[in-house]
């Protein structure tokens, strides 16, 4: 699960993903309410992998009383998201949802990112979302390799027709050291470390080109598209 095809992650650890224990995680929490933290921002690369997950920790959070103000920060993996899942986060203090859609086309999300999910259980996901009062963020990526000008419109059109997200982040896939993205870009030619990647900040710069789209192309589709979508009126 967490091989998507731009993240470093799993060549960086050079381990298996382990879980924190929900003891722990209760016990840290407890201590930061005690401190006076009125909210809390967790950072996680898989902050859940099943509807089992979803209930579990908010049942722990429910069996010691803690409600607090809270959203997990790298976002909420989408494809166990069920609705009755969300009800029962947002009943512990879940005011915000971070969706990683990443694409608005299904064949990037499962060939090119590899991604479980699919924009069909996105757009429920969103409707859920606004139905509990949630806000919604939509975390997109552009320049993946494999993806073509339809795909990225599909991506534009996903971000703009549902209205119930309140904000689209639009990045550009960066050539992460390790990563099959970058593996396969440098493949096909149209990437070389030119130690270029350390200039890149929030992933705002395109560093490769494909047959589909220059630099130049995806830096004004990103900045465009981000203002047109988001900031319309």
């Amino acid at each position: 699960i967490l091989d998507c095809s731009f993240c470093s992650v799993k060549h960086l650890r050079d381990q298996p993903y382990r879980r924190k224990p929900m003891d722990l995680i209760l016990a840290e929490i407890e201590s930061a309410l005690e401190d006076g933290i009125e909210e809390i921002h967790f950072f996680d690369d898989l902050f859940i992998e099943n509807e089992k997950q979803v209930m579990e920790f908010a049942e722990a959070l429910q069996r010691k009383k803690l409600r607090f103000n809270w959203f997990a920060a790298q976002g909420l993996p989408l494809w166990p998201l069920t609705y009755d899942g969300l009800v029962a986060l947002k009943e512990t203090g879940m005011y915000r949802i971070i969706c990683p859609f990443e694409s608005g086309s299904d064949r990037v999300i499962k060939r090119e990112i590899g991604k479980l999910g699919g924009v069909k259980h996105y757009e429920q996901v969103v409707r859920w979302a606004k139905d509990l009062d949630l806000e919604v963020m939509g975390l997109f990526v552009i320049g993946v390799t494999g993806e073509t000008r339809e795909d990225l419109k599909m991506t534009v059109d996903f971000a703009e027709r549902n209205e119930g997200i309140d904000y689209s982040v639009f990045s550009i896939a960066a050539p992460l050291v390790g990563t099959r993205m970058t593996k396969k870009a440098t493949k096909q030619g149209f990437y070389q470390d030119t130690g270029q990647l350390q200039k890149v900040i929030k992933r705002t710069v395109a560093l490769y080109r494909t047959k589909d789209f220059t630099e130049v192309e995806l830096g004004l589709i990103r900045a465009y598209d981000w203002d047109r979508i988001n900031f319309s009126t």
